[in-house]
């Protein structure tokens, strides 16, 4: 289980890498091992609604506020 602080920074992260040009985002998420996972929960999303939701809700939170800083 992963833990929401440490999903939070990973998800600015690849917000950062977002913004930034000539950087992607998914290499990012693959170097931070969270690509391979989001695609696995992508593919099984009618499962587990919930878990999925408390996996992607803190990604998406450190994504947003990156690209508001940013």
């Amino acid at each position: 289980m992963y833990k929401v602080p440490i999903l939070i920074i990973k998800g600015f992260i690849i917000g950062i890498a977002k913004i930034i040009p000539g950087v992607s985002g998914s290499l990012i998420a693959c170097s931070l091992n969270v690509y391979d996972e989001a695609l696995t929960r992508i593919k099984n999303i009618s499962k587990n609604k919930l878990e999925n939701i408390n996996y992607f809700f803190p990604l998406f939170l450190g994504f947003i506020s990156a690209i508001i800083v940013g």
